[in-house]
């Protein structure tokens, strides 16, 4: 298995899973998180070739609403070992371009939201 986007292959240079904000805190002091997780891919110095496929990937996938991802496994247990998973219902955002540093874009990002763990 490797990084996918609705089917196409996605190599970026780096990925982490993204901290869940504090929606409330219970009576007794415990935070309340949302339910659903979100995801952060990321390439350094891509080339327009790059920032142009995943532009195309989004703009078919804008008119459908909710896409399929195979990103690195969420540890939900211990001892888990190292693997990709294919998490459905998902939401991506539009690239987004760092800025331009020798005729290149210096980093693109997209975010996954709406990932559920279970």
């Amino acid at each position: 298995m490797s990084w996918k986007i609705n089917g196409h292959d996605a190599c970026p240079t780096r990925g982490r899973w993204m901290g869940r904000p504090v929606v409330d805190i219970q009576g007794d002091g415990r935070p309340i998180y949302p339910a659903m997780r979100s995801f952060q891919l990321e390439w350094r110095f891509t080339n327009f070739s790059e920032w142009a496929n995943a532009q195309a990937v989004f703009d078919d996938i804008q008119s459908t609403g909710t896409t399929v991802v195979e990103i690195p496994t969420f540890p939900t247990t211990t001892g888990s070992v190292y693997g990709f998973t294919e998490y459905s219902g998902v939401f991506i955002t539009e690239p987004e371009i760092g800025p331009f540093f020798a005729g290149y874009p210096s980093r693109m990002i997209i975010i996954i939201s709406n990932i559920r763990i279970e």
